[in-house]
């Protein structure tokens, strides 16, 4: 319609719904000719400063997108200039538009473009200063000579019937003044009372506002106040605004810096930490600058540290500072880092400080070694080296890597630490702990499954022969396959960069019946899980069950919260992996509609749940979400729809394995007697506590050096099974009638995470008498043969326990040879008073 309307000639006004127009335009990445063209006809169309209010507001929200064509194009840039600079919008230009010509196309074309602007300021003041009226001419005066003088004016006639003054009032006579009435009376005037905004929350709406030049001079008053300021996300906006804004005269590098601390330094702590935040926005703009500024990376770091930001403190940051800061920038940076994160923990976590601290420092540690190491900064790599007897831990990679970085560089002046790191790799326990996880990990996935009679069968030998074997058996729905072999073949599948086997195995099991589909669904979310795609196992579920088993007002956040993610298109986080699943999903694929969720996908959902709170203080409110759900008490929902709940007669929705998640976060919290309670609630709930829930506890005790409540909970194990089952009275739902409390076998996983957490608390005697009773208790455990990653696991932590008693001094051959006569008789101890 505009360009019909230019080629006729019809005049078109500005307007200021035309910015809509250039927002169009700006909105996208790449201009043509013709679409630059009109991009300047839409800026001709904006109205003048002077005629709009609205339009300079609606102008700012474009800024990014006009920066973006203004740098690449300078004729662009020249023409937008100079239509802005003609309707007096002086200092978008000056601001914007200059600044970036200059840094993008050099001194020629800025210096072209400022005469231009200047005269057109000039010329539009002029046109302002014009006069209304004409200059006298001699026609006017002779005009005026010729005609009759005008009649006198009312005000004139007035004053010649006035005397030149007034006479004295006569103090007697009261006359002159009118009687008082009620006319005189003065009006009662109701106040008005204004809402009153504290400056704190007027600072806060400024950021809001974009408004954050008044924002900074009001955030310097209250600070040289020392006027209290609430920590908010919204304070996020002004950092990037900060790291975004073009370096200029009056903006350096050390104003940024310090702009940055004072709006970073405004964000909630972690434990307050909220889902909308763009931290990870903020990290990646940093991060991907193209001039790298190392003060303010270690900036960041230091302020999320105290923050309690750890995990946001990562490799790639500590990398480029260990590679390219100098040496005493690097240590003062650790010290501040550390140091930081220890008064975090010690202020909101005093109960896990020690531990917290301790491992964060061995992290970092191991982190800045291992880069040095790669940069060939050899001395300031073993100055980081902890001092003997201290907590602080390295992994056996980061001194792997330090010896082969001093060998290979044949230094002689480097060959002088040869023997300590290499004293320090062989005294240094492997680091099995990731083993251990994947270990119990492995036995989690077996328990969120357990009530499928299925067994994991081995997979083909290639991935065509287990595709056709997948659509032979999910087609019929006879031999369906456990979800573990369905999981390995779409990680071995989806590793390779083929996408289509997913979409044709579901649109089988949808056509086939529900018991294949069910299991199907299981292993892609169980595949989601393997990869930390928490978010894409709700979505899973959201797609094909009903909302039951699960706290629906949770589940339907967090599904709201990932389309928000996946729409904006501002948004850095926005990644087709983590965002879409595997499978093409249409609700028009759904031929028999939603089904009925089984225990199996309940639990798994709750595993996800608890792996995307994010706080652990929010943790406990999920629990108690968790305990309603299992007891079969109806939860309270934010929405007038009541939410789903199995009838009367059905099963409980969830089994103990939904339980698990929830232990080993919460012992960080609260110590071993939150894992005690955790497994008390299950039996009070009316299931069955598995040995996995016992290994968390057994584990967190051994690791924490308790040696007592560790040994009395595998006594308890012991001597509780392979006896018959106990009646005890529980109380569940809306039946009061007993049930069978069976405590489970302890397997070898259970003993090897009680080995392994005595060697971490080097309590070497315990670790001793778990042994002895592995030894004697081989009778009662499971008769087949250990799996081969059991018996390589117990062999390495056999071999740490060698290497640990060494370091202590304690011989352990001849402890061996001894018969163990210093064991302590444990056979007493009592563990009733934890359990029902």
């Amino acid at each position: 319609m505009f360009k019909e309307l230019s080629s006729r000639g019809t005049p078109v006004h500005p307007h200021p719904i035309y910015i809509k127009g250039v927002g169009d335009l700006l909105s996208r990445r790449a201009l043509g000719e013709e679409e630059r063209k009109l991009l300047t006809d839409w800026f001709e169309l904006v109205p003048d400063i002077q005629s709009s209010t609205s339009a300079p507001t609606s102008l700012e929200f474009l800024l990014d997108d006009l920066r973006h064509h203004v740098k690449a194009d300078s004729a662009l840039a020249v023409s937008i200039g100079r239509v802005l600079a003609r309707k007096g919008y002086k200092t978008l230009v000056e601001c914007e538009v200059l600044p970036l010509v200059k840094s993008s196309f050099g001194s020629d074309v800025f210096s072209t473009l400022l005469q231009e602007t200047s005269q057109l300021y000039v010329a539009r003041s002029a046109s302002n200063r014009s006069e209304v009226f004409e200059d006298t001419s001699e026609d006017y005066n002779s005009l005026m000579a010729t005609s009759p003088p005008s009649p006198p004016s009312v005000l004139e006639l007035v004053e010649m019937s006035l005397p030149h003054t007034l006479p004295s009032p006569d103090p007697s006579n009261q006359s002159v003044f009118e009687e008082l009435d009620d006319d005189y009376v003065a009006p009662t005037s109701t106040p008005q009372h204004f809402p009153h905004q504290s400056p704190a929350a007027k600072l806060e709406q400024l950021v809001k506002e974009l408004k954050y030049d008044d924002a900074l001079q009001l955030l310097s008053e209250l600070v040289q106040l020392d006027a209290p300021i609430s920590f908010s996300h919204v304070y996020e906006f002004a950092v990037l605004d900060a790291l975004k804004r073009p370096f200029s005269a009056d903006y350096t590098p050390d104003v940024q810096l310090k702009l940055f601390t004072s709006w970073l330094s405004l964000i909630p702590f972690e434990h307050e930490h909220q889902p909308q935040s763009r931290l990870h926005v903020i990290q990646r703009t940093i991060m991907l600058a193209p001039v790298t500024n190392l003060p303010l990376i270690m900036r960041y770091c230091t302020i999320l540290s105290a923050k309690g930001y750890v995990n946001l403190v990562g490799r790639q940051e500590i990398a480029v500072v260990m590679r390219f800061a100098p040496t005493d920038e690097i240590n003062k940076f650790i010290q501040k880092l550390e140091s930081a994160n220890t008064a975090y923990w010690e202020r909101f976590r005093p109960k896990s400080a020690a531990v917290s601290s301790t491992d964060f420092k061995s992290r970092v540690r191991s982190l800045s070694i291992r880069y040095m190491a790669y940069s060939g900064r050899v001395e300031e790599a073993i100055g980081f080296i902890p001092e003997r007897g201290s907590k602080i831990r390295l992994d056996g990679y980061t001194l792997a890597k330090l010896f082969r970085t001093i060998r290979d560089i044949n230094n002689p002046s480097f060959a002088q630490y040869l023997p300590r790191v290499e004293k320090l790799l062989r005294a240094s326990s492997p680091d099995h702990e990731e083993n251990l996880r994947q270990l119990c990990s492995k036995g989690e996935e077996a328990a969120l499954a357990a009530e499928l009679q299925l067994l994991p069968t081995t997979a083909r030998v290639t991935l065509s022969q287990t595709l056709r074997h997948l659509k032979r058996v999910l087609r019929t729905g006879q031999d369906v396959p456990h979800p573990f072999v369905i999981a390995d073949f779409l990680e071995r599948y989806l590793a390779t960069g083929r996408t289509r086997a997913p979409n044709l195995l579901l649109n089988l099991c949808l056509n086939s019946s529900y018991h294949s589909t069910s299991i199907f669904l299981y292993a892609e979310m169980l595949y989601y899980q393997r990869m930390g795609l928490h978010t894409l196992i709700i979505k899973t579920f959201v797609d094909h069950f009903y909302i039951s088993g699960v706290p629906r007002d949770d589940v339907l956040q967090l599904c709201a919260e990932a389309e928000h993610r996946s729409d904006s298109p501002d948004d850095d986080s926005n990644n087709d992996n983590y965002n879409t699943r595997m499978c093409n999903f249409s609700p028009s694929q759904l031929p028999r509609g939603k089904a009925w969720p089984q225990k199996y996908h309940c639990n798994i959902v709750w595993h996800a749940l608890v792996a995307l709170t994010p706080s652990l203080a929010k943790l406990p409110v999920l629990y108690y979400k968790l305990l309603d759900i299992a007891e079969g008490s109806k939860t309270n929902s934010g929405t007038a729809i009541a939410p789903l709940t199995p009838p009367p007669s059905s099963t409980q929705p969830i089994d103990s394995a939904a339980f698990t998640p929830f232990m080993r976060q919460m012992m960080w919290i609260s110590g071993p007697d939150r894992g005690y309670g955790i497994i008390r609630d299950i039996f009070q709930a009316g299931l069955q506590p598995t040995v996995y829930h016992y290994t968390e506890v057994a584990g967190y005790c051994a690791r924490m050096g308790l040696v007592g409540p560790a040994m009395e909970l595998l006594h308890y194990l012991e001597q509780s099974s392979p006896a018959e089952p106990q009646t005890e009275p529980q109380t569940i739902a809306n039946n009061q009638t007993p049930t069978e409390t069976v405590v489970p076998e302890p397997d070898l996983v259970f003993y090897i995470s009680l080995m392994r957490g005595f060697i971490l608390s080097q309590s070497s005697e315990a670790f001793q008498k778990v042994h002895k009773r592995l030894i004697e208790i081989q009778q009662y455990l499971p008769k087949q043969k250990f799996p081969k990653d059991q018996k390589e696991m117990l062999d390495y932590v056999y071999a740490d326990f060698r290497i640990m008693s060494r370091k202590l001094g304690y011989d352990y051959k001849t402890e061996r040879r001894s018969g163990y006569r210093t064991f302590m008789d444990v056979r007493d101890l009592s563990i009733t008073r934890f359990f029902p």
